[in-house]
């Protein structure tokens, strides 16, 4: 049987592939769906929904275990921590001074951490780092 050219073959395919196109679009239209807000839900009747309290603040970074997540964050009069369910990522306390967290979360070490402004970034030891080299 005689071939036809390359060029043949490929238009061919090409408009084979626009029929096929053609066909599947015409049977599977999509279906616009329009997402609703729900203004009703609130996860705290006083507060307003979609507000984030950490706006603006400088985040220090985060402190886990197996129970909490405790993010720190930079506050006028020191830092301020949230506290975070680690398991589900709920929230449990937004922007709690030291002391507020002792009351709160007696099994969370945070009054005695002590963050001094000449500590070296990360609490590691650079000279440890070396000796491993």
């Amino acid at each position: 049987m005689k071939r036809f050219s390359p060029a043949v073959e490929r238009i061919a395919a090409i408009l084979g592939l626009c029929a096929v196109f053609a066909l599947t679009a015409s049977i599977f239209t999509p279906d616009w769906t329009q997402a609703e807000e729900d203004s009703s839900f609130s996860p705290d009747p006083g507060e307003p929904v979609g507000e984030d309290p950490h706006v603006g603040l400088i985040s220090l970074g985060v402190i886990e275990d197996d129970c909490y997540a405790v993010h720190i964050y930079a506050g006028d009069e020191g830092p301020l921590y949230s506290v975070y369910d680690a398991e589900d990522g709920r929230e449990l306390g937004v922007l709690l001074d030291a002391d507020e967290v002792a009351e709160w979360f007696p099994e969370l070490p945070i009054p005695a951490m002590g963050f001094p402004a000449d500590a070296p970034v990360g609490l590691a030891d650079p000279d440890a780092s070396r000796a491993s080299e």
